[in-house]
């Protein structure tokens, strides 16, 4: 009895040590550097997505999208923010991948800085983009009379353009917005850059 509970410990003990290391292995401390406004993305997961730097990139002109969430993060447009965060494997349970999902998911360890962007600072966010194949994806919606949000999730205020973005709505066309912060949280559309598509 002893010799047998002795041979199930020997091989079973390995097995729960590496089993209580997979956390360790798939995850790491890294820096990151969030924009002060999020961007769209299309895409099986369309969405408003953070702007960020990473380690070595930080402080420097280059920011890519990043399609993975950041738990326990409380982001406010407008603030430019330096964070610590811990970076896990996106399946880390084994758990069926979802086709085309982000291979990391964040949690924030701690906020190291916050920063109020400038009022004056402006950011451009693509509103509508045509497809070769005559398709069109429009980022933004019409809620009500000149009452606009990105996805129906970011209210826009598209003060004296709001008669332009409804005309340029259904063209073919690539259409970007400059925007602005306002006081009360929202963006500000403050110019429309309209491409024809071929």
């Amino acid at each position: 009895m002893k010799k047998s509970l002795f041979i199930i410990l020997v091989f079973v003990l390995p097995i729960l040590n590496s089993c209580g290391n997979t956390e360790s292995e798939t995850s790491e401390i890294v820096e990151l550097r969030i924009a002060h406004y999020k961007t769209v993305a299309s895409g099986p997961f369309p969405g408003l997505y953070f702007v960020t730097q990473s380690d070595e990139k930080t402080d420097s002109e280059t920011w890519s999208v990043q399609y993975s969430p950041i738990e326990n993060f409380d982001y406010e447009w407008g603030y430019t923010y330096k964070i610590l965060a811990e970076k896990r494997d996106f399946n880390e349970r084994n758990d069926e991948p979802l086709m085309d999902a982000p291979a990391f998911r964040y949690i924030l360890v701690e906020e190291t800085s916050k920063k109020k962007t400038n009022a004056d600072s402006t950011f451009e966010i693509i509103l509508q983009r045509t497809y070769s194949d005559g398709g069109v994806e429009t980022f933004f919606e019409k809620s009500s009379e000149n009452k606009f949000a990105l996805l129906g999730i970011k209210p826009i205020d598209c003060a004296n353009l709001c008669g332009e973005l409804i005309k340029e709505r259904d063209a073919n066309t690539f259409l970007t917005g400059t925007f602005q912060h306002t006081d009360i949280g929202n963006i500000k559309l403050v110019d429309l850059k309209s491409q024809p598509m071929n």
